[in-house]
């Protein structure tokens, strides 16, 4: 297929793009100064930021959204296929653990919480050298997931889909002497040169590292010898370009040093993470940029509040002639006795201190926050208002359709990018993945390996899926919670039925996680499971088996203003603009 854009229109288009991209990644390098505040470098927030409720959100999105790994479920269409799809999934499960998924999928939520998340998948060069130099999680010939950084991405942005630009591509750094030794680009490798690495980007914007290495160029020729290159993919031509970059970083049709035909999944190699669409334009809405506001306006008021309170100030004062008086008091510590000539000319006054409406306006302010954030005191934990864990869990579950919307695109990309991996395992020519898998129910592990010949099913034939909920946080607690819910509500009022099936419940293993999850190992030591002779001795003659009763439970949420952080602050704020008969509530302990 010839090519749609020539090597020149390929480049003015890139540079357009580029141009287009500067203000998000301008507004993101300011978002990030106020998320790290004034005390991370000297580029960071230029003023103080005591009350830092964008790190905040940040930290409660994270847990809810990118906790722990993805656990990958593979399912087949055909009966047949089920023993391969089973093998599938537990070879997939051992890859995203030794390529440290979890890392990478906390970066990639990071980048798009602030802007957006752009995740490059591939396969590492068959080269062991090239492998190391590659990063020090990849095998030569592994499949490979990293992020890349919005200073060094670009995507075609006269479209508004993801699956309609004609290129979309990044910016990284090789070894020059890798490159060199290796002659990795044949006879146009001799025409590269070094690269000296700046912290600003071809349009002259900052890069994001400048915030902690500054604005200077750094020249070490001895230890930090690169070239940098663009990696630019063309999706109707299933094409990709490779380009050395220009000294300031951008692209030049005379700076190709390799094209080649895109032999890896129909998807292609960048998956894109967004949080909030915008109608008719392709670039996301950050969950961070309708909050940016709000945080640089509270911090506002607190430094405000705080320059009040500097100035708060006591002292005595005196009507003419009643000096003396004056300075007796002063000097006087506190239980003595003085004398007072005129008692009535001297008075204590206060002058200053922090304004009351300003107060409540900051805890309006507070809670604003929270609420548009998507309740985030309810899924931080900050605002406690129910009994058990069960109803915490489902509170926090009911909290926000925001954290909700956020949490199935998380999941929505996570599983395209599984797919892809999954696929560049499955037809993998030559890699065999060892692993071991159960014998039925005997506790046995076998050993095994996922060879390419017994991979004959087409990889239609499987169907994919993200386990739920585990990529999000659980508590030990809530783990015993789910798991006494489960016994208690299923397990035991099924107990008989089972027992007909052969199936019985391990109340010895029930117990181990209890006492695991629940921090109290002395349970394994008190508690043991009584055996059959023992279970006999102990019944009378003719006596069954009773099963378990079944309980019908009824969780009522009582709503408690006082005994929360936000009814606390409620009170305050009517205690502050004049109503105090609830300013006893304001500062009752949770």
């Amino acid at each position: 297929m010839s090519r749609i854009l020539t090597n020149k229109k390929l480049c003015e288009a890139v540079e357009y793009s580029r141009r287009k991209l500067e203000p998000f990644r301008r507004q993101r390098t300011s978002a990030v100064k106020q998320y790290v505040g004034a005390h991370y470098t000297d580029e960071s927030a230029p003023e103080r930021m005591p009350v830092n409720f964008l790190e905040m959100a940040i930290s409660v999105y994270k847990r809810q959204l990118a906790a722990a790994a993805p656990r990958v479920t593979i399912q087949s269409k055909s009966s047949e296929n089920r023993p391969l799809a089973l093998d599938l999934e537990i070879v997939m499960n051992k890859v995203l653990k030794e390529m440290r998924f979890e890392t990478v999928l906390n970066d990639w939520v990071m980048d798009a919480l602030f802007s957006i998340g752009i995740m490059k998948v591939g396969i590492s060069p068959n080269d062991e050298t090239a492998a190391e130099l590659e990063g020090m999680y990849r095998d030569a010939g592994s499949v490979f997931a990293e992020t890349v950084d919005l200073d060094d991405f670009v995507v075609d942005m006269t479209v508004n889909k993801w699956d309609q630009p004609q290129y979309i591509g990044n910016r990284y750094q090789l070894p020059y002497e890798y490159v060199i030794e290796t002659d990795l680009f044949g006879d146009k490798t001799r025409k590269l040169k070094e690269t000296i690495v700046g912290t600003s980007n071809e349009q002259g914007d900052d890069r994001i590292n400048s915030i902690s290495i500054g604005g200077d160029r750094y020249q070490g020729r001895d230890t930090n010898r690169v070239v940098e290159f663009w990696d630019i993919y063309l999706p109707y031509e299933r094409k990709l370009v490779t380009f050395q970059s220009t000294d300031d970083g951008g692209l030049d049709d005379q700076n190709i040093v390799d094209e080649k035909d895109w032999t890896g999944p129909e998807e292609g190699p960048y998956h894109i993470l967004g949080y909030g669409d915008v109608p008719g334009n392709l670039m996301p809405i950050s969950p961070i940029a309708n909050l940016i506001d709000l945080n640089d306006l509270s911090n506002q008021m607190f430094r405000k509040l705080g320059r009040q309170a500097n100035r708060q100030k006591t002292v005595t004062v005196v009507a003419g002639g009643a000096e003396e008086d004056g300075e007796r008091i002063t000097r006087a510590n506190d239980g003595d006795t003085i004398r007072s000539d005129r008692p009535e000319a001297t008075r204590e006054a206060r002058y200053g201190g922090v304004d009351q409406a300003s107060l409540a306006f900051l805890i309006q302010i507070k809670d604003m926050f929270s609420y548009l954030g998507g309740n985030l005191d309810t899924l931080g934990g900050l605002a406690k208002g129910a009994e058990t864990l069960g109803q915490e869990r489902l509170l926090k579950q009911a909290s926000s359709m925001k954290i909700v919307d956020m949490q199935e695109r998380t999941t929505s990309a996570v599983k395209k990018v599984m797919d892809v991996i999954a696929k560049y395992v499955y037809y993998d020519p030559i890699g065999t993945y060892p692993f071991s898998k159960d014998v039925g129910d005997t506790g046995i592990k076998i050993a095994t390996d996922f060879r390419p010949e017994v991979r004959e099913a087409d990889f239609i034939d499987f169907d994919l899926d993200i386990a739920p909920y585990s990529m999000q946080d659980r508590s030990p607690a809530e783990r015993v919670q789910s798991m006494m819910e489960v016994m208690q509500g299923v397990i035991l009022p099924m107990a008989p039925q089972m027992m007909q099936m052969g199936v019985k419940p391990d109340m010895q293993k029930f117990l181990h996680y209890v006492s695991k999850y629940s921090n109290t190992p002395e349970l394994d030591e008190i508690l043991s499971i009584m055996t059959d002779e023992d279970m006999a001795m102990m019944q009378e003659p003719g006596e069954r088996t009773r099963s378990a009763p079944v309980t019908t439970r009824r969780y009522i949420r009582e709503g408690r203003s006082g005994q929360t952080r936000q009814g606390r602050d409620d009170d305050m704020m009517r205690a502050l603009l004049g109503n105090n008969s609830n300013m006893s509530n304001a500062t009752g302990m949770e």
